[in-house]
């Protein structure tokens, strides 16, 4: 009986793992926005990652437990095949770039510097107010230019938060612009 019963279980498990697995593969043909970042080798990449990115917020809190200072820019691009973000912070006349795995938040790199730039109009990015979901912009985005997104840079704008989008898309390279509070698209220019 007991032969009868160890059958039944390793036929049991067999079975869950089937189905365990063909639902992993199902899962991985939805591509999501996140996964859009890039080329073909940041696709890659998302498999073995989360399929959201961070928040801009999270990765500007992430950044500052990193440097003190004031976040003034922050751009999301593909390098190497995984989404980065790049954080800029400025604090009495020093600046640190801090990298960050745009999925995990893992900190890649800090670097700081002196500021050398004379220009200290750089403004602090205003998250307290704040900011629509990055996977939600990438997904607006897309659907107005039927693109697919290869950077983003978040900045203040005459005192309103956007989001600039560099996207691929058929035959063109376009540039949109998108109220990052309100999803609002604000510009958007094709370039041949």
């Amino acid at each position: 009986m007991s032969k009868k019963l160890v059958a039944g279980l390793i036929s049991v498990a067999v079975v869950f793992g089937g189905v365990y697995a063909v639902s992993a593969v199902e899962n991985n043909k939805q591509e999501s926005p996140a996964a859009a970042i890039g080329n073909d080798e940041a696709k890659k990449a998302t498999s073995k990652q989360t399929s959201e990115l961070i928040t801009i917020e999270k990765a500007a809190d992430i950044a500052l437990n990193e440097e003190s200072g004031e976040v003034i820019d922050i751009e999301l691009d593909a390098k190497r095949g995984n989404a980065i973000y790049e954080i800029e912070i400025q604090n009495k006349g020093k600046e640190a770039d801090v990298k960050l795995d745009a999925f995990t938040g893992e900190v890649l790199s800090v670097k700081s510097k002196q500021d050398d730039d004379d220009d200290d109009d750089d403004t602090a990015l205003p998250f307290e107010k704040g900011v629509l979901n990055i996977n939600k912009a990438i997904k607006i985005a897309e659907e107005e230019t039927s693109g697919k997104v290869k950077e983003v840079n978040i900045d203040l704008e005459n005192g309103t938060l956007i989001y600039d989008f560099e996207l691929k898309g058929n035959k063109d390279e376009v540039e949109l612009t998108l109220d990052a509070k309100t999803g609002e698209v604000l510009d958007v220019e094709y370039d041949d």
